[in-house]
């Protein structure tokens, strides 16, 4: 019989108890995994938690809103249910995140006025729609129209739209969308890209100094007609606290009969110019000024519970700011446990000033919830 050298017997001793460890972590890792994927996710539970977070009493769940605070605290409890840990901010699932809520007076309206002629006097949400994305309340507009085609400077396909203009202190008219393309190779075809997009517009002409953006609505190219436009922003929107990011005065949108108008005033036709923004070849043009305009907004405190019903004429939009809250879990034990006693307590009503403002505050009145 061939014995073993005493070096393989030595490797032999190590190889064993290093399979034996391995195959051990192995076995614990499938216990645990076990553990965590045992309860397989109840499909009428989830049902009732969407029920509940789509119903009629949160209101539509709007930010900084009575309905958004009771979602969050639904979601939190569940949270706690489930064993998650806190990972939001003094050890609650909150995280506080500063907003501002503003909303165009109705009473706004555009007047342009041409070289020659009367002037045009458009109407707030039948000929266009606006926002304030530089948080001021006022804005006093008095700048020339310049159009520059789709307002794209795209170098990859070797397309800028701002040849030979300087925007700073003007305003952009421009079309929504991207130039007609069949080559997947060319802004991808028939595929959207961000190029396209009204954000995308409304950015560009801001980093260019632009203090207002038209952007013409024609429905074949937006994909919606002009009432999702008028819905969506004739209410109130909701912005993060503004940052050093360049942002307009006034970001619209305008009907495509307006445009007509404006192009027609200008001695030019709408057709005709958007076809010359289909080519690489094409140059912007002035067309007239907006003389001095002023539009108003009503900035909205998007604290819970409160809401002001005169508007904020005098005081700078961040005394009027609050924060509204996202809600933040790790998970610490995939286990089920009871609600804690303890259960950190999420985001209430922060206390704000805002000087010289004659506000009818009215808080919501205490309703029971279905989980109390």
């Amino acid at each position: 019989m061939r014995k073993l050298s005493p070096l393989l017997m030595g490797l032999f001793a190590a190889v064993v108890p290093s399979t034996q460890l391995a195959a051990q972590e192995r076995s614990a890792a499938s216990a645990t995994l076990k553990s965590v994927t045992t309860e397989m996710p109840d499909p009428e539970k989830i049902r009732a938690h969407v029920k509940f977070l789509a119903s009629d009493l949160l209101e539509g769940r709007g930010t900084g809103q009575r309905g958004g605070d009771i979602a969050a605290e639904y979601i939190a409890t569940q949270f706690d249910l489930y064993g998650l840990k806190p990972a939001g901010e003094n050890g609650t699932y909150f995280q506080d995140v500063p907003m501002m809520g503003v909303k165009t007076l109705p009473s706004t309206s555009f007047k342009l006025v041409p070289a020659n002629g009367e002037p045009l006097i458009l109407k707030n949400l039948d000929d266009f729609v606006t926002n304030n994305e530089s948080q001021a309340e006022t804005a006093d507009i008095d700048a020339p129209i310049v159009f520059v085609g789709y307002g794209i400077t795209a170098p990859e396909y070797n397309w800028n739209d701002y040849k030979g203009v300087d925007l700073k202190g003007k305003v952009a008219l421009l079309f929504v969308n991207e130039p007609i393309s069949q080559d997947p190779k060319f802004f991808k075809g028939k595929a959207l890209t961000y190029y396209g997009r009204w954000t995308y517009k409304f950015e560009e002409t801001a980093r260019r100094g632009a203090v207002a953006t038209l952007v013409i609505h024609r429905t074949d190219l937006a994909s919606y007609g002009w009432q999702v436009v008028r819905n969506s922003w004739g209410n109130e929107k909701s912005y993060l606290r503004r940052d050093a990011t360049p942002k307009l005065q006034a970001a619209s949108w305008i009907q495509l009969g307006v445009a007509k108008k404006l192009a027609a005033l200008s001695g030019q036709d709408i057709d005709t110019m958007f076809q010359q923004a289909q080519s690489r070849d094409f140059k912007p043009a002035k067309l007239f000024y907006i003389p001095r305009t002023t539009i108003i907004w009503e900035w909205i405190p998007t604290c819970p519970a409160t809401k002001s019903t005169t508007v904020l004429s005098t005081t700078a939009p961040d005394a009027a700011s609050c924060s509204n809250s996202r809600v933040l879990g790790r998970l610490q034990n995939p286990r089920r446990r009871a609600p804690s006693s303890s259960l950190p307590s999420p985001r209430r009503s922060r206390a704000y000033s805002v000087p010289n403002i004659s506000a009818s505050i009215r808080p919501s009145p205490p309703r029971k919830l279905p989980w109390t």
